[in-house]
């Protein structure tokens, strides 16, 4: 079943329609190549990054410099098993499954919280799974974008409706909520499921959901009112917690430089040593004797500044911009509602976490543990980044196919 509104009932709406593919046969070839060479350059640059910067800490931990590494590629692994599922398979199936897998994430979610979870630097933000700890909030987002693209793809040509985004904020509410509070929140009330205080994964998962409801159609107006009360609710997340004050406070100069802003000056001790070319890839500092914590994660850009210098900076710049830009060509070109917002969605993704992750380092942004796509370490988001861009290598073999023909 198809909703598509007559142009002249509905003025200013989307024109693709929600349902299109009712044939299970392989897509047709025509993978978006400068998308897959993106990501194949960061997948290389990250591993050869996260190999020199983990190897001190790894060698403590497993007792073999390639320890870190292994579960990395653990991660990369199982993304990509992941990810021959949506290349080959189904698409239409795959996205019928997409509210059965929200239901799922919030339930994994609520574990995470429950005394089953796993609490890491004073996070309790992971499930234990054996050879890595799975981060929910990690997976949740392609499965997210996902089940909006489904949402406001049945809802197409009805988005001024106040159901509809209404639907969505509805949809979205639980676990932006599971992913923003937590612990002070059990100080006060008692209760002992709590979320994971992670307020740059829901800042991120608002990201997510704006650009689905303006893919969909949504007026900027209403969308300029949801900005308007989602910083308002950072604002009070921020002011709830002693800790994400003390960074804000450090970020404008008036904390202790023992405080959050530390790793950051220590980035630019790293990176200035680098100058233009690096001192050489496994030659750097900075993950040496706590020099730079973090180094192996939310940090990992000032290790390849050191150790690669400009050069190697401006390449991941340059495949991290090539990455987003090439998803956003992708959703431009998608012939279905459903199509457009996933690509969208996932391509906002990566590049909200990469820009915060970069604007730490550089110092333009307060200290936020986000890691940095294909270049920090971290199996759970190795899986999800891989999944994501293997859904924007579906899109695009779709668009050769469907474009320009009548529904």
């Amino acid at each position: 079943m198809t909703f598509v509104p007559e142009a002249s009932d509905v003025p200013d709406v989307p024109t693709q329609v929600s349902e299109r593919w009712d044939d299970d046969g392989p897509p047709t070839p025509g993978w978006d190549r400068p998308l897959l060479v993106a990501f194949l350059g960061l997948v290389a640059l990250g591993l050869t990054a996260i190999l020199s910067a983990s190897a001190p800490d790894a060698m403590g931990s497993y007792g073999t410099p390639y320890g870190i590494l292994v579960r990395q590629l653990v991660g990369l692994g199982l993304g990509l098993a992941v990810s021959l599922g949506i290349l080959a398979g189904s698409w239409p199936r795959i996205r019928r499954a997409s509210t059965g897998l929200y239901v799922g994430v919030l339930v994994l979610m609520v574990i995470t919280a429950s005394p089953l979870g796993r609490e890491v630097n004073g996070a309790q933000r992971w499930l234990p799974l054996g050879l890595f700890n799975l981060q929910v909030t990690e997976i949740a987002k392609p499965i997210l974008a996902m089940f909006l693209g489904d949402l406001l793809s049945r809802n197409i040509g009805r988005i001024r409706q106040i159901t509809v985004p209404a639907s969505a904020l509805f949809a979205a509410s639980p676990l932006l909520l599971l992913t923003v509070i937590g612990a002070e929140v059990q100080e006060v009330t008692g209760i002992p499921f709590v979320g994971q205080s992670d307020l740059g994964a829901a800042v991120v998962f608002a990201a997510l959901l704006v650009s689905a409801l303006w893919v969909a159609g949504l007026e900027l107006r209403i969308l300029g009112m949801l900005l308007g009360v989602g910083a308002l609710l950072v604002a009070l997340a921020i002011a709830a917690a002693p800790y994400r004050l003390d960074r804000i406070l450090s970020f404008l100069g008036f904390g202790d430089a023992q405080g959050g802003e530390w790793q950051v000056l220590q980035g630019f001790v790293a990176m200035g040593m680098g100058g233009w070319t690096g001192v050489g890839v496994g030659r750097g500092i900075a993950q040496g004797d706590g020099f730079l914590p973090e180094a192996h994660t939310d940090m990992i850009a000032a290790v390849i500044g050191e150790e690669m210098g400009v050069l190697g900076w401006t390449l991941l710049v340059l495949l991290q911009t090539l990455l987003v830009a090439r998803g956003l060509h992708v959703a431009r070109r998608a012939s279905t509602l459903y199509d457009a917002v996933v690509a969208t969605a996932v391509s906002v993704v990566l590049g909200t976490q990469t820009v915060i992750n970069l604007g730490v380092v550089v110092g333009w942004a307060p200290s936020k543990g986000l890691v940095l796509p294909f270049i920090s370490y971290g199996a759970s988001a190795a899986v999800a980044n891989v999944v994501m861009v293997a859904m924007l290598l579906r899109i695009s073999t779709h668009v050769d196919r469907w474009e320009g023909t009548d529904p």
